[in-house]
């Protein structure tokens, strides 16, 4: 089963409400006495009826502000396969070639031959936007518009205008677009997506295969939903998915998952599918998520995020119990930044964080996203188990750090080496920091320029994963591997950068 993004072009299915809701005995009934139906049967077909004019009036609500969004992108041709003779032509070319040559009146086929270069073809995709602005702010899925050289915005009335990019967010999958359009705009409204729950009917809206501001029903199946799809692309990526059976399709990515109120609470993002198309399962960026994105790209052209300074590890059971802490599950403060936001409000390593802003939390994640989506300079409540007992905590947050940054504000655990290098273990925070899958290893955070790893090219914030055939788990395994190298002999070390892997042979002399 693939996850992808489903933008590209638009379609429909069609959610027939009015045989989902009216299934009771009475049908059969009605249908041999039409003239008189019984009081139930009326009262069911007045509530089918009902909800089917709540579904129209939420449409009529959302469907001004659902836009389509058309890119265009210039792709290079692919240069022509060479011949061994290096001429780079087709065989038959030379056919042709041979066939004219020498003909009465037709000129020599290789005199004509003028170089040509390559023409560009451009390659075009749809989706879907919301607006959020009267005055032309529209959001959409980063995947919608990444690459795109044009992006146009038609709107339900039929205009048409020429979108640019006020800003994107890598790691929500979000973008917002602006236009300057020649009249007022009908904004939609975001809603709290924190209240959802699963089996509330929703409305997705969007352009699939081409058909616009379609219209399907379902309900949401799901909250919270970790899909790695963001984490795939190589960064960070923060996911809290709404799961939802209403008909996604290629073309809705970036339209809205409403409710019945018409507020947005979700931008429609992924599809699960083994066929490309539809198959009951959908997914959305969450309002929690997608409005303080849109507002700071709104107000600061990018995301800026709040940061508590902490390296944190799931608490588990033994963990749990050797702290006294009567649950199984949790997060536990495994290290601070020093003088961070944190360690600066008083809150210890071997903390247990119960709760934040009063929200409980019991994975990681969700102390990551709620600090996340919250500006530098917010104040955030901390509720801490520490020597059994609970205490609070506020925290001023500061500006989250780029991954460059990370490895320099780490505390310092280990002196220069044999190699030149100084490391540390790899916490999760780091990992997500620096754009790993797992932590594992040790980051260098420091080389001697003149150094047999400075020689070869190692630099700060490569990740060591091992060393020989030793594979480093943490600092210790290092140092205790290194203990027993022979640099005359020379040390292998597998190095990961970025998203690439590389092997470094060290030799002294």
């Amino acid at each position: 089963m693939n996850i992808s993004p489903s933008n590209r072009t638009a379609g429909s299915r069609v959610f027939c409400v009015l045989a989902a809701i009216v299934m009771f005995s009475g049908t059969s009934a009605m249908a041999q006495q039409p003239a008189t139906a019984s009081p139930d049967v009326d009262e069911q077909l007045r509530y089918a009826l009902n909800v089917s004019e709540a579904f129209q009036e939420v449409t009529r609500t959302i469907g001004p502000s659902v836009v389509n969004i058309t890119t265009t992108a210039e792709v290079p041709q692919p240069q022509r396969p060479q011949r061994p003779n290096g001429l780079g032509r087709d065989p038959f070319e030379d056919f042709f070639e041979r066939f004219f040559e020498g003909m009465p009146g037709q000129p020599r086929f290789r005199e004509q031959q003028q170089p040509t270069p390559q023409q560009p073809r451009m390659r075009q995709g749809q989706g879907s936007g919301v607006i959020v602005s009267t005055d032309g702010f529209i959001v959409t899925n980063y995947h919608v518009i990444a690459e795109a050289d044009n992006i146009s915005v038609r709107l339900v009335n039929g205009d048409e205008y020429d979108a640019s990019v006020v800003g994107v967010d890598q790691e929500t999958d979000l973008a917002v677009l602006q236009i300057e359009p020649q009249s007022t705009l009908i904004a939609a409204t975001f809603g709290d997506s924190d209240d959802l729950n699963a089996g509330e009917w929703v409305l997705a809206v969007g352009n699939p295969f081409g058909f616009e501001n379609t219209v399907t029903a379902g309900i949401v199946s799901a909250t919270g939903r970790q899909l790695g799809i963001i984490r795939s692309q190589g960064v960070v990526g923060f996911e809290n998915f709404i799961q939802t059976d209403a008909a996604i399709n290629p073309g809705n990515s970036g339209g809205p998952l409403v409710n019945l109120f018409g507020e947005v609470i979700g931008i429609n993002t992924a599809i699960a599918s083994r066929t490309g198309g539809y198959m009951g399962i959908g997914f959305a960026i969450p309002s929690s998520i997608a409005d303080p994105v849109v507002q700071s790209i709104i107000e600061h052209g990018q995301m800026i995020r709040g940061y508590l300074g902490i390296s944190m590890n799931p608490l588990s059971e033994a963990l749990a119990e050797s702290l006294g802490y009567p649950m199984a599950e949790g997060v536990i403060v495994a290290d601070l930044i020093p003088d961070g936001p944190a360690e600066r409000a008083g809150v210890r390593v071997g903390d247990v964080i119960v709760s934040v802003n009063g929200r409980a939390v019991r994975e990681m994640e969700q102390v990551r996203d709620i600090i996340a989506l919250n500006p530098p300079d917010t104040v955030v409540e901390l509720e801490l188990f520490r020597d059994g007992e609970h205490h609070t905590r506020e925290v001023t947050l500061g500006m989250r750090p780029t991954p460059d940054e990370v490895a320099s504000m780490a505390r310092p655990q280990t002196q220069t080496d044999a190699l030149g290098l100084s490391v540390q273990s790899v916490t999760q925070e780091m990992a997500r920091q620096l754009g790993l899958r797992e932590a594992r290893g040790v980051v260098v955070r420091g080389v001697d320029p003149g150094s047999l790893s400075g020689q070869a090219g190692i630099r700060p914030n490569d990740v060591i994963l091992t060393v020989g055939n030793h594979e480093i788990q943490r600092a210790e395994d290092y140092h205790e591997v290194m203990e027993d190298q022979d640099l005359a002999q020379g040390v292998r070390l597998r190095v990961q950068r970025g998203n690439a892997v590389q092997f470094y042979v060290l030799r002294k002399g």
